[in-house]
């Protein structure tokens, strides 16, 4: 899988990823997936979105101890999409006997146990959700007993939701370094603005 982690392109403008903070999580997690070390890779980049999440939650006035799940599962809610080509993306999971959001497995079946477990997620007895690694894996598939999850497709949507964020990010820090460096303006009546 070949992912370029230096820049990005908004517009007719390439932004260099490397004056975000958080590069160095890109930075690793694509380099991992090129040396076909895919679970590191996916370890990195769910803490990356993770990151991104509690930005996002401060930034949208999200309550704070709304709960790890709220502003996990909102920011993907909100920026999954783009990357998914779905808006709406709802998967039978047997083992929980309904329909979940890709933004809910992500969280609770894939974030949770790869984290905190440290699980590889492989299709197995008591595994709510599995990944398939193989290339030309589908996306999406359901059998009798899991929901499977393409992990290279998956990889891809997440490292390009973080790519995009971290762009996202340094326009607008840049649109507001520029206003900010903007001489105060003479009113028009030759008064002072404050008076």
């Amino acid at each position: 899988m070949q992912r370029r982690d230096d820049g990005r392109m908004v517009g007719r403008v390439t932004i260099d990823l490397r004056h975000h903070d958080l590069h160095w999580i890109l930075r690793d997690a694509a380099g991992l997936a090129q040396l076909d070390h895919q679970h590191s890779a996916l370890l990195l980049t769910l803490c990356a979105v993770d990151a991104f999440s509690v930005r996002d939650a401060r930034n949208c006035g999200m309550k704070p101890g709304r709960g790890v799940r709220d502003r996990y599962s909102r920011f993907l809610r909100k920026r999954l999409p783009a990357h998914t080509r779905v808006e709406d993306f709802n998967i039978w999971v047997p083992a929980a006997g309904r329909l979940l959001r890709l933004e809910e497995i992500v969280y609770q079946y894939l974030r949770n146990p790869v984290v905190h477990e440290g699980a590889q997620l492989d299709a197995a007895p008591g595994v709510a959700t599995a990944i398939d690694w193989r290339d030309g894996a589908p996306s999406v598939l359901v059998n009798g007993r899991h929901a499977i999850l393409g992990g290279r497709w998956l990889l891809q949507c997440l490292l390009g939701l973080v790519q995009d964020e971290m762009a996202r990010h340094l326009v607008i820090g840049g649109i507001l370094a520029a206003i900010c460096r903007q001489p105060r303006r003479a009113p028009l009546n030759g008064t002072d603005a404050t008076s």
